[in-house]
């Protein structure tokens, strides 16, 4: 089982939060990501499903993490120097079409260009939590100072 630490911390990432997590229900229909995800879980039991996704990152970063992922990993968001929600993921796959629609892109001044979350996956028993960086640097022996900053997967060791 993996972690993935998903940061939102700045004001587009948490708008795409707001629009494809908490009103999953209005932006994120079953109907509409079957389109682009034709093979969703065969046994369909809600209209819709939160989802979350991250860029590529410079050299596949970011994707080569993400490609890790497996159903029911464990989710953990980041925003505000704590961690605030959790969730099991459901299920994974990739969509630059409907990452361009659900969230439109964003330009990468480190790497010169234009990128969307196109490594999508599809959440599931999101909670509330409220885990303050201090206790997660704490635990891993990083210095009170650190920040998560980007996407990052935490293998079985840790």
């Amino acid at each position: 089982m993996n972690v993935h630490l998903l940061p939102y911390s700045n004001k587009q990432s948490q708008q795409n939060f707001l629009d494809t997590v908490t009103n999953h229900s209005i932006n994120c229909k079953t109907k509409k990501i079957k389109k682009f995800h034709p093979n969703i879980i065969k046994n369909n039991y809600y209209d819709s499903y939160p989802i979350w996704g991250v860029t590529n990152g410079g050299n596949d970063r970011n994707k080569k993490q993400w490609e890790k992922m497996k159903p029911n990993d464990i989710g953990v968001f980041y925003k505000d120097k704590k961690f605030d929600n959790y969730c099991l993921i459901l299920d994974k796959f990739n969509s630059k079409e409907f990452a361009m629609q659900l969230w439109g892109e964003k330009f990468n001044k480190a790497l010169d260009i234009y990128e969307t979350w196109e490594n999508l996956f599809l959440i599931k028993d999101l909670k509330e939590i409220d885990i303050p960086i201090d206790t997660y640097n704490d635990c891993f022996g990083h210095s009170q100072n650190n920040k998560i900053q980007g996407y990052t997967r935490l293998d079985d060791d840790k």
